[in-house]
């Protein structure tokens, strides 16, 4: 996430009635952080000054909720500099990844004259497994971050034959025959709590020389191929693209695990997987250029580690202080709230609150419909059955694939027979 203010071009003859209020450049907000998650930094300052030969009343104005200034307003003599602060406010955790601008005005109140910079903020999210990338979406998605060196240019691109559908990742030069430049596009992922994890991705050669990655660890490297991190400063690299044919999709298949524990790394929330590329030509077969890579399909599975083979997962256990070690507190219930420590992992619930619980919480009957609803996670997809047994021996599905928002989901039987029983199954991903 980046935040910064640019200028705008203006035009005024230095008259009193064309007076407006000087953004002198200085420091300007430039933030970065993550979804739901702490920011930095969260302040700057914006200096302004009048160049009138009269006292100017001005106010500055914002308007989305996640950008504050303090002061907003004030009185400016003639020759007078001051300053306001530019904050992120507390709202900015509430923003969901993506991207975000703003302007920023400062008025004169006495003839609406504004001056104006744009503050931008780019919120990023770390991807979950199982991760699945298309690039179909036609832009580049939060969990990646684009860097690089001199001309890089990373984008989504539908030119070059993608492998599926019809967008992929192309990196290469902004400009033929000139700085040779890095690309980096990283993926940040959570893969704590995983093991046995494959990563999966399609690469396509578009007439690139070969790079050799150095000796590793690496702080940054020109080479062709991918690299993965722990902590993001030091790099390792687990591929080398070198030996690709010209624009033919090639499958790379990696044993992460071996990969990560083989360089005595471990897997962390943010584990980051960098795809880089180096040369100094654009991908422009017209104009006689070719020098790139793409990718697509990129795809990182695994299981979660269950190591005493209860049917939770560690990373569950740990969470709720149960016995990660102990295959006995499965069938416990500790909040007596009838559902077993098991039966509350697979409903994603908490089994020491008895309040969260996964039952059928109403029933509402209308003539022949009857609504139910109940409590769900958004981790979990659910299964509506019925029967019109009380003791059944075969249940029939009245929908599927019915997908968790974290609060109450409602959903009506509009053909409901006199008598119906009812039960809602829920899927762990």
């Amino acid at each position: 996430m980046r935040a910064q203010l640019k200028t705008d071009e203006l035009s005024s003859e230095l008259k009193p009635g064309n007076a407006f209020v000087t953004i002198v450049e200085s420091n300007t907000l430039s933030a970065t952080g993550y979804e739901g998650g702490l920011f930095s930094p969260t302040s700057d300052v914006c200096t302004i000054s009048n160049s009138f030969g009269s006292s100017i009343t001005w106010t500055a104005e914002v308007y989305e909720t996640w950008l504050q200034l303090s002061p907003a307003s004030g009185v400016l003599a003639p020759g007078a500099t001051t300053q306001f602060a530019v904050n992120l406010s507390a709202g900015v955790s509430n923003q969901a990844a993506g991207n975000y601008s703003t302007d920023l005005l400062v008025i004169n109140t006495a003839n609406g004259i504004s001056t104006r910079r744009v503050a931008t903020l780019a919120v990023k999210s770390v991807a979950t497994l199982p991760f699945v990338e298309t690039f179909e979406t036609g832009q580049i998605e939060p969990w990646w971050t684009t860097t690089g060196t001199a001309e890089w240019r990373t984008e989504v691109i539908s030119t070059f034959n993608p492998h599926g559908g019809s967008y992929h990742l192309g990196l290469d030069d902004l400009a033929s025959g000139g700085l040779y430049s890095r690309n980096e596009a990283t993926l940040e992922i959570d893969l704590t709590g995983y093991s046995n994890i494959v990563l999966t991705f399609w690469a396509q050669d578009i007439g690139d020389e070969s790079h050799f990655a150095p000796a590793t660890p690496f702080l940054g490297a020109n080479f062709d191929g991918v690299a993965i991190s722990e902590d993001g400063t030091n790099w390792y690299d687990i591929v080398e693209l070198t030996a690709l044919a010209n624009t033919n999709y090639a499958e790379f298949v990696i044993d992460l695990d071996a990969a990560t524990f083989g360089h005595g790394l471990n897997y962390s929330s943010r584990f980051k997987i960098r795809f880089n590329h180096y040369d100094n030509f654009s991908m422009n077969v017209a104009m006689g250029s070719s020098d790139g890579l793409t990718f697509d399909d990129i795809s990182v599975i695994g299981t979660l580690m269950d190591s005493d083979g209860d049917g939770m997962p560690d990373n569950y256990e740990n969470a709720y202080a149960l016995n990660a070690t102990n295959a006995g507190d499965a069938i416990l219930d500790p909040d007596d709230d009838g559902a077993s420590n098991l039966a509350e992992y697979r409903a994603d619930t908490h089994p020491g609150n008895s309040s969260s619980v996964f039952v059928i919480s109403s029933l509402i009957s209308t003539n022949d419909s009857r609504t139910l609803f109940w409590p769900s996670s958004a981790n979990r997809t659910y299964s509506l059955e019925y029967t019109p047994e009380m003791v059944p021996t075969n249940w029939t599905v009245l929908a599927t694939n019915i997908i968790g928002t974290g609060s109450a989901i409602s959903l009506a039987d509009t053909n409901a027979a006199p008598r119906r029983f009812y039960r809602v199954l829920t899927t762990v991903p």
